[in-house]
């Protein structure tokens, strides 16, 4: 028994039996030898015997050495304790009556075996809770970045106005206009105006490089960051990789997947401080992502079913339309 304390009853000291050895000669020197036993009993390897180790039983020798105890009280102490009822002896192994009962080995044992598993169990959850957690580790650094940033109404109008530029610009070189055009190109930048950004309009989903940039330019819109496109940054990356990641991920109709990730960007102004993160915006759009597929699944497989009811209902109509044929009795006379 791998144990490495022993049971003692606060009472130990009312006790008939402890009263009697307390009144002898060596009463006290009695009471510390029972006190040594009861420990060597616990460290041998079968509980409740005293045993030197690999079945060698203790002798009055041996337990003199080991208690520090006059071997002549040893040998009356034992016979003191035999007389009592407290031990026996059999085969020269010295035996503690119902040791197991009064320590309550069975249910220590349980004890610790349910100490042992709940432990295994938060291990396992520990373990669990980290791995889930890695998946969070790359956002640390611009989370902090975003709570702690003093951003001012006028920090956000300069950035705005830095994006819309960018944009402009990059409108400007793609699609050069004409005079004849001219109309035309205050539509398009009135319109780009109204949406802020022109990436996140309509991306082409055929051009990763685009559906990226759009990603980057609702970080730097929505959530006040100022992401490259062609940054170094692993934490960066990592965070726009996400939602990338999820987009492509998705079963759902990408032009209809993407107006969900960009109104989970145009509710981030909306989020309480303490969810002002990219790691719970990154969350919500996966989490949204999913009730959109779980809805569309549920949608088609009501749609299957009532398709198969009608189905059966029409084959049933056709069944009862058909002409009786009659039974060829030819061939039987």
């Amino acid at each position: 028994m791998n144990l490495s304390f022993v049971k003692v009853d606060i009472n130990i000291l009312g006790d008939s039996k402890i009263k009697i050895i307390l009144r002898e000669k060596h009463g006290d020197t009695y009471f510390r030898m029972w006190i040594g036993i009861l420990c060597l009993a616990m460290k041998s390897g079968e509980p409740g015997q005293l045993e030197l180790g690999d079945g060698i039983p203790h002798t009055p020798e041996t337990l003199s050495n080991e208690l520090n105890i006059k071997l002549e009280i040893i040998k009356k102490g034992l016979e003191l304790f035999e007389n009592l009822k407290m031990i026996e002896v059999i085969s020269e192994n010295i035996l503690i009556k119902n040791f197991e009962k009064h320590q309550e080995l069975e249910k220590i044992v349980k004890g610790l075996d349910a100490n042992r598993e709940r432990q295994k169990r938060f291990r396992e959850n520990k373990i669990a809770k980290l791995n889930k957690n890695d998946l969070f580790n790359n956002d640390v650094t611009v989370t902090q970045r975003l709570r702690n940033a003093d951003v001012t109404p006028q920090s956000k109008i300069k950035s705005k106005t830095k994006i819309e530029n960018k944009i402009k610009s990059k409108t400007k070189s793609e699609n050069p206009v004409t005079p004849d055009e001219s109309c035309s190109s205050n539509s398009s930048t009135s319109e780009i105006r109204n949406e802020e950004n022109t990436f996140a309009i309509n991306p082409d989903f055929e051009n990763p490089e685009n559906v990226r940039a759009s990603i980057i330019s609702m970080f730097n819109l929505y959530c006040n960051l100022n992401f490259s496109i062609t940054t170094k940054n692993t934490d960066e990356k990592a965070i726009v990789s996400r939602v990338v990641n999820a987009l492509n991920r998705t079963i759902i109709e990408k032009n209809k997947a993407f107006n969900i990730i960009r109104n989970c960007f145009k509710g981030y102004d909306d989020l309480e401080p303490e969810k002002k993160n990219t790691k719970f915006l990154c969350g919500a759009i996966d989490g949204k992502l999913l009730d959109k597929e779980i809805q569309d699944r549920e949608k088609k497989a009501k749609n299957d079913k009532e398709s198969l009811k009608q189905g059966l209902e029409n084959l049933e109509a056709a069944l009862k339309d058909m002409p009786e044929e009659e039974e060829d009795l030819s061939n039987v006379l």
